[in-house]
């Protein structure tokens, strides 16, 4: 099916975008039949472009040439030295003169991880193009999943409003500093004191009661 310039120069709008919006830490691989024939222009197209192209470019192969290139992408099928019959991936059904119209594609910095791409004759896959088959061996790293810390709980300080409970906090404080006993190290003596008043506050005036937000809207 032919299309109108118009109508190409949207696609391949809307899968920059695509690509543009994918996260670095991501893999990219397109695959698909581009209609494009890329040539072997290597040194106007490099990297973009290995150095074992074939045949004539076209304005399709502009049009995928050019976005392999801004987006810094490698036609593998143009990296790997193959026969002819293991390098095109269609025969016309006239002329009987073969081209590489289908592609698989992936990031510059990623090309060493594809280990092979070639087409498969003989395979039946439902068209009239041959079957692409490549070998990847990608690296995943698994995603690192950040633990934010809980906030430190706080205290019920206003308790200290109610007198009962002012007196008993100061009577436990001083019971249990008395338990200390005496010491020459002032720093022992210091961090004692500390876990004193901590402990004896935790247990008399407890804890705030944490606020969680509504799942909801309020307008629900």
């Amino acid at each position: 099916m032919m299309h109108t310039d118009a109508v190409k120069e949207e696609f391949y709008r809307q899968l920059s975008e695509v690509i543009r919006g994918t996260p670095e830490s991501d893999k990219v691989v397109l695959l698909g039949d581009f209609n494009a024939r890329v040539g072997r222009d290597h040194r106007n197209y490099g990297p973009a472009l290995g150095h074992f192209g074939k045949g004539n470019c076209n304005s399709n192969g502009e049009l995928l040439l050019n976005l392999c290139t801004q987006h810094n992408l490698v036609i593998t099928n143009t990296y790997f030295h193959q026969l002819d019959h293991h390098y095109y991936t269609w025969k016309h059904p006239r002329s009987k003169h073969c081209h590489l119209l289908d592609y698989v594609i992936t990031k510059k910095e990623h090309k060493k991880e594809v280990l092979n791409t070639r087409a498969m004759r003989g395979e039946e896959c439902g068209t009239d193009h041959y079957l692409v088959k490549s070998r990847l061996r990608f690296q995943i790293r698994p995603r690192i999943r950040r633990i934010v810390p809980k906030p430190p709980r706080k205290l019920n300080v206003t308790n200290l409003k109610n007198s009962e409970a002012k007196r008993k906090i100061q009577q436990e404080i001083l019971n249990n500093v008395q338990e200390i006993g005496r010491t020459e190290n002032v720093e022992n003596y210091s961090n004692e004191l500390k876990r004193v008043v901590h402990e004896t506050s935790e247990t008399v005036l407890g804890f705030q009661a944490r606020k969680h937000q509504d799942w909801f809207s309020r307008q629900v």
